[in-house]
């Protein structure tokens, strides 16, 4: 997300809804990042950087007039590189008959960053500030390790997992003895290409009577993917890393704002009004083919010593799958899509001191926009036509059971073998949306502030880049369509805070606390639904607790302390599900919120002969939480306390500096993100209005994990 910035003059966390304020889609809140502008005075710094894993990297800064007093710049290049945190174990690495995985481990780092700025002050009045930046990545990402089953009945493997076996000669891939081995199995390349570039120039005027300011930017970023869909040591579904999975997104925007400060009958009055243009233009190619295993995985053609065929569990060719006419490696899913969006909003935010020590603020924002979507489907091999010509026999082959023959069919138009997905669908969707806020500050004294605030939030719905269809029984036959509808609607929110910002005991605390409330309407949810990839909206979310954080410099020379805490309920409304991976969500906590979150830091520096010492260690402590969309308890991450430490010895002009640091100094297992395997089992919730029993759970659970302990030493000068 912020790739590596070069020096950072500071950073800004803007809780809530901004977008009175800030660009679009601020629904939420706004991190803002402010890098270092060029310096009219020389100067000029670089690190090396080394540790486990094999770390290795070097950066450096230099910046300095031009043109004294009138043109300035500032440049910055980093070089990082370091190994992955995961094994990879490959059964076909090195046989020509399969394309072999290069890389033996996966979450690596190696990657390039360039950032170049030019200031140029041609008079007192103006500023102009030109940035370009670019950045590339060629990395490894990402594999995911098996978990435990929560099946307390499964003493053994599911029996998708020993037909894997049986076909990966052996290779187990469930009921990890510990998954934070780090040890995964892939035979697929997930080689990742990312380019990211940019240039932005950025005009302030002095107007006297008011301040201008034009922001203009344009960007790039593009990815090239590779990926072993199935995350097993078996070759059944891959992305190749060909160019045929990746994704181009380009924008541009322009944004306008003047400001000042005026009478406003006999009233200060601080005032805002500007215009937002944005163009965005996104490219989305998937492609999703069958391994050399998948005809034997799927349609059950050997039948290995325990029994175990294929999920259907039927005699192929009694059913019109014959081997080398449907399921050929190579062949699947080939799709395109190209979004173009537009966005034009006009907004204010004005602040009126109403007296010395109360000030009230309030902000409008009127937003268009427009999105156009052109999809282009493709499907070879599939099975899903040949299935529905030969429904009758499959049911006869079930003995007339209408729900089994249904699982069966069902399971051979899964989207990406489901022939109807052919040919161009557009879609086009228009949104014209008005948010605000409205605040009320009281300075009771100059130390002491209280406020409360209402904002309302907005961000632009849009459209699914997946595979979305029905499949269902009619009363006589099974029949299948393409979803010709992959909308999402706008989120909304209703943002209500109350708090407090203090400074205390003479200016060494500061400490401020709130309390908030916050009321989603179609709550905007990226979720898995087993085939696809889709945002679905949620009708309600609501988000309530209170937070609060404090930075102290106590009465011991060096010394800082600091931090904060979080408690807050956030959780789904009741509402009808509408798929079977949204059958756990009414009424229960939403994914990725803790109900407690905590996090602290002391650091300390002092004087050490001819030198200065200092050393931190930060903490951070989140309660439970759940790390998947669907709730599913086998994905919950326990509660958890990361610790990072620093230790560092500086010359007194700081010019050369040593620093050890470790990350994760605990070691701490802990899972980022759990999924379904692929094709692997059920969890048994198989309606929307089912219900999860872990007897009846045979899924191959995966997950991608956290960051294991990295130690290294940083040596930097600075001129």
């Amino acid at each position: 997300g912020f790739g590596d910035l070069g020096e950072i003059e500071r950073i800004e966390v803007l809780k809530g809804p901004q977008g009175t304020l800030f660009g679009k889609n601020t629904s939420a809140g706004v991190i803002q990042v402010f890098t270092k502008q060029p310096s009219f005075e020389f100067g000029a710094n670089g690190e090396v950087t080394t540790g486990n894993y094999d770390k290795l990297g070097i950066s450096g800064t230099i910046t300095g007039p031009i043109i004294e007093d009138k043109l300035a710049f500032r440049a910055f290049a980093t070089r990082q590189a370091r190994d992955g945190f995961i094994d990879v174990v490959s059964r076909v690495r090195g046989n020509p008959s399969v394309e072999t995985r290069e890389s033996s481990d996966d979450g690596d780092q190696n990657y390039y960053s360039l950032r170049g700025q030019l200031l140029y002050t041609p008079s007192d009045d103006v500023t102009l500030r030109l940035i370009g930046d670019l950045s590339e990545r060629d990395e490894n990402c990402c594999v995911a390790v098996a978990l435990p089953s929560p099946n307390p009945n499964a003493a053994g493997q599911s029996p998708t997992q020993n037909l894997i076996n049986f076909l990966a000669g052996g290779i187990a891939t469930r009921r990890p003895a510990d998954p934070y081995d780090r040890v995964a199995y892939s035979n697929r390349g997930t080689e990742q290409d990312i380019t990211d570039s940019g240039v932005q120039l950025s005009v302030d005027v002095d107007l006297g009577w008011a301040d201008f300011n034009s922001t203009t930017s344009v960007r790039n970023w593009e990815t090239i993917n590779g990926q072993d869909a199935d995350f097993t040591a078996l070759d059944i579904l891959y992305r190749p890393a060909d160019g045929r999975f990746a994704r181009t997104f380009d924008t541009i925007t322009q944004e306008f704002r003047l400001g000042g400060a005026s009478d406003f009958g006999g009233l200060d009055l601080n005032w805002l009004v500007g215009t937002f243009w944005a163009s965005e233009d996104l490219q989305s190619v998937d492609t999703l083919l069958y391994g050399q295993d998948y005809y034997a995985y799927f349609a059950g053609r050997p039948t290995n010593p325990t029994g175990t065929r294929g999920l259907l569990d039927a005699f192929p060719s009694a059913i019109g799958l014959v081997e080398g006419t449907i399921f050929q490696a190579g062949r699947g899913q080939a799709d395109r899509h190209d979004q173009s969006a537009k966005t034009l909003a006009v907004f204010t935010n004005n602040s009126l001191q109403v007296t010395d020590k109360l000030e009230l603020t309030g902000g409008l924002r009127y937003t268009i926009d427009e999105k156009d979507l052109v999809s282009t489907y493709a499907t070879t091999g599939g099975g899903c036509q040949i299935a529905l010509a030969n429904q009758a026999a499959i049911i006869g082959a079930v003995g007339g059971n209408v729900a089994t023959a249904g699982s069966l069919i069902g399971n051979l138009c899964l989207p990406w073998m489901n022939n109807v997905f052919s040919g161009t669908l557009n879609q086009s969707r228009d949104e014209r949306e008005w948010s605000g806020t409205l605040k009320a500050a009281y300075r009771w004294t100059p130390d002491v502030m209280t406020y409360g605030s209402y904002a309302r939030g907005y961000k632009a719905g849009g459209f699914n880049h997946d595979r979305e269809q029905t499949f269902g029984f009619n009363g006589t036959a099974f029949a299948t369509a393409r979803d010709n509808d992959t909308s999402f609607e706008g989120e909304f929110v209703d943002s209500y805070e109350l708090g407090a910002k203090t400074t205390l005991l003479g200016g060494s605390l500061r400490l401020n606390g709130a309390a908030f409330l916050q009321k989603y309407e179609n709550f905007q949810l990226n979720t898995f639904l087993g085939t696809s990839f889709i945002v679905t909206s949620i009708p309600e979310v609501e988000s309530s607790g209170f937070e609060a954080d404090f930075l102290w410099l106590p009465p011991v020379d060096g010394l800082t302390l600091q931090g904060g805490f979080t408690v807050s309920n956030t959780e789904y409304g009741d509402f009808t599900p509408s798929a079977a991976g949204l059958a756990l969500l009414p009424g229960e906590k939403v994914s990725f919120a803790p109900e407690f979150a905590a996090s602290g830091s002391v650091s300390y520096e002092r004087p050490i002969g001819n030198f200065i010492g200092n050393a931190s260690l930060s903490a951070r402590y989140v309660s439970e939480y759940s790390t998947a969309s669907d709730l599913l308890p086998a994905k919950d991450q326990e509660a958890f306390t990361l610790l990072n430490g620093r230790v560092g010895l500086a010359t007194q002009d700081e010019k050369y500096e040593l620093e050890l640091w470790v990350q994760n100094l605990t070691d701490e297992e802990y899972l980022q993100v759990g999924f379904n395997g692929t094709l692997q089992g059920s969890s048994g919730v198989t309606s929307p209005t089912g219900t999860y029993n872990p007897a009846a759970d045979t899924i191959t659970y995966m997950g991608f994990l956290g960051a294991p302990r990295t130690v290294g030493l940083t040596l930097r000068a600075r001129y």
